[in-house]
């Protein structure tokens, strides 16, 4: 199970990032790579 772990974590870092994506779209403020 630790492929599927390893692959849930992924998952929340995406999302995290995509959320901070979302707030710099919505402040304005250019991206970071």
């Amino acid at each position: 199970m630790k492929t599927f772990s390893t692959y849930k974590n992924t998952k929340l870092i995406t999302h995290a990032n995509h959320c901070i994506q979302v707030i710099h779209s919505h402040l304005g403020l250019p991206l970071k790579d």
